[in-house]
């Protein structure tokens, strides 16, 4: 009989052993809910902006497009024609010419006579818009007398003019039209006409320093040709010297205010400066001007998500890509302003007709994985949150594809921004790894290692080296029973990391989420009084922290104090109703005290819950407390 109720004695006490381990282990699946700030948890994960923070909605890979279309350019020339065929100068030489119908030409023995009477024939063709004639019969009027300027000057005229007929055509050759500018150059070192269709050329084939050197000098020889301003600033504009270009442009303007494409780039000046009121207003100006400027619309939403004004900038966006479906700088506009909405949704589609159009954006992808990892917040399902995290993961890894394959793209990011990055990264692949555990799905902790990794390394701060400690402590609780070397390791290097991460003089925010992860992993190791020292600052400081009551009322029990884990416990349940771990981790106390009274009120509680957990671990209690009696 006696050794019948030692072995009971002895089966009681490992039960309530094995119990605690259970409440143990519960603390252990709470893990699977972690914080996306700093906020109450189970092990905490601290971005290093808040979650939500805005993200930037103009496109960096490149501006917007900023080109005068062939419309335009055609009108500008037409324009800039228009204003050299009626200079007084040309006027006046023209008034020299005596205008003779070809019809009415005769035939005359002196050369110089005959030239200029060729030369009035070909003035009449000039004048009637027979360019073709106008140049055969100026030629023959200057091979008969080389030196009737008159002649000279009119083929000039001529050639110059057949070049924009060349460069105006629907099928526009402009190699073509700079072999008759140049011969036209040629014959006269003074026809701003040609000059200016000289940089047209060159304005079209993103010659920038050749376009700008020619229309200058057509600007130098005749000061009346005020059409090229606005060009000349659209330039000055592309190269980057924006003060070059708004003295241009503002100087066009004076001379024609009903110009959208002027307006436009006075708005991407005034946009540079960050005067967005102006900006607002040139932009305005020039949409009521030209109503399907698809670039226009553009750039007053960017302009309007600065001022804070995102539905406004959301309906300029959505013209934009109606106006251009292939528009990706507003989709990726939209996609943003979507976001700082929290439309999370609709910032995802956006982002997908981004890189749809622009398959290498590192950015897009970037702020397409924040959106999906968003949705995953939002997502009520395990299931649903899993599969949206990993949606999220492949375009981070997209992303940084893209900045490791090109130089270019990678400028485009600093260091923070990199190491931003690969925290979210980390943080995301850690989160659908906790996800797929309660799955039952196969994972591994080596993704989110390595790309916390690398964010530490690259920005060697507190709350990097934090989050790398918490990615190892996670790790480390798929091993605790299968493989506890491998798990005591982990363990080691989670409080190798934290504790350096402590060293470097954090925040108060991020000093506790540390504390609180040191606190847990040194339950883990073993180390109740190393968890005690940092669970107990988090716990009196954080009222809305029950996980930081709860872990130290186990680092309490663990060690032996079981009147502060029953505070700790109850400090627990009374901000979490519902907190089964820490409800049975009270009874597990009582049960230890022998309290019976406050076991059986720790059941009913946990009957009350209802849920499969909390009535397993009633039942738990119940067959503890039957063993007692």
């Amino acid at each position: 009989m006696q050794s019948k109720n030692n072995w009971l004695k002895l089966f009681i006490t490992l039960l309530i052993i094995w119990t605690f381990l259970l409440v143990g282990l519960l603390s252990q699946a709470q893990d699977f809910v972690i914080s996306r700030d700093i906020g109450g948890s189970s092990s905490v994960f601290s971005f290093p902006k808040s979650r939500k923070a805005p993200q930037r909605n103009v496109a960096p890979v490149r501006t917007a497009p900023v080109r005068r279309t062939q419309v335009q350019r055609v009108a500008a020339r037409t324009k800039v024609r228009r204003q050299y065929e009626t200079s007084a100068r040309v006027t006046a030489r023209r008034e020299k010419i005596q205008i003779i119908r070809p019809e009415d030409l005769i035939p005359r023995a002196d050369p110089n006579k005959a030239s200029l009477a060729l030369t009035g024939a070909a003035q009449y063709y000039f004048n009637e818009n027979k360019i073709e004639e106008s140049i055969e019969y100026f030629k023959e009027a200057y091979k008969l007398n080389p030196k009737n300027d008159l002649a000279r000057l009119g083929l000039s005229d001529a050639l110059a003019r057949k070049g924009d007929e060349w460069l105006n055509a629907a099928d526009s050759k402009p190699a073509v039209a700079e072999k008759f500018y140049l011969e036209a150059i040629s014959l006269n070192a003074e026809n701003p006409a040609a000059y200016a269709g000289l940089g047209e050329i060159y304005d079209e084939l993103n010659q920038t320093d050749e376009a700008i050197t020619n229309y200058e000098k057509a600007l130098q020889i005749d000061a009346e040709l005020s059409e090229l301003n606005a060009p000349l600033g659209i330039l000055y504009f592309q190269r980057g010297d924006n003060a070059k270009a708004e003295v241009f442009l503002k100087k066009a303007i004076l001379i024609e205010p009903d110009n959208s494409q002027t307006q436009y780039f006075i708005g991407l000046i005034e946009y540079a400066k960050e005067n967005n009121l102006d900006a607002e207003k040139a932009f305005r100006k020039s949409i009521e001007l030209e109503p399907e400027f698809a670039e226009a619309h553009f750039y007053l939403g960017s302009t309007l998500a600065r001022l804070n004004r995102e539905t406004d900038a959301i309906a300029r966006f959505t013209e934009a890509v109606r106006l251009n479906s292939k528009y990706f700088e507003a989709w990726f506009g939209l996609g943003a302003a979507y976001y700082n909405q929290e439309e999370y949704q609709k910032s995802v589609e956006a982002y997908l007709q981004t890189v749809k159009f622009k398959n290498d954006y590192a950015q897009a992808y970037i702020n397409l994985a924040d959106s999906y990892r968003q949705l995953a917040d939002d997502n009520r399902t395990i299931k649903g949150r899993y599969e949206l995290l990993g949606q999220a993961l492949n375009r981070y890894m997209m992303g940084l594809d893209s900045i490791k394959n090109d130089q270019a793209i990678a400028r485009q990011f600093s260091d923070e921004d990199l190491g931003d990055i690969y925290s979210r990264f980390g943080y995301t692949a850690g989160e659908r790894n906790m996800l797929a555990s309660l799955q039952g799905f196969r994972h591994d902790w080596n993704e989110p290692i390595e790309a916390l990794t690398k964010a530490a390394e690259i920005k060697k701060g507190a709350l990097d080296y934090a989050n790398l400690g918490w990615a190892y402590y996670n790790s480390a609780q798929i091993d605790l029973r299968a493989n506890p070397d491998a798990a005591r390791t982990k363990l080691l290097k989670a409080k190798e990391y934290l504790e350096k991460a402590k060293s470097l003089n954090p925040n108060i925010e991020v000093l506790t989420a540390i504390r609180l992860n040191l606190g847990i992993t040194s339950i883990d190791l073993g180390d109740f009084k190393a968890a005690i020292d940092n669970l107990k600052p988090v716990a009196d400081s954080r009222n809305d922290w029950a996980f930081a009551d709860y872990s130290l009322g186990v680092a309490y029990f663990k060690s032996g104090d079981l009147n502060n884990a029953i505070n700790q416990f109850k400090r627990a349940v009374g901000k979490e109703s519902k907190y089964v771990a820490a409800w049975s981790g009270l009874g597990n106390a009582y049960l230890q005290k022998n309290d019976q009274k406050e076991v059986r009120r720790v059941i009913t509680e946990l009957k009350k819950i209802g849920t499969g957990e909390a009535v397993n671990e009633a039942n738990k209690l119940q067959f503890a407390l039957s063993l007692k009696k």
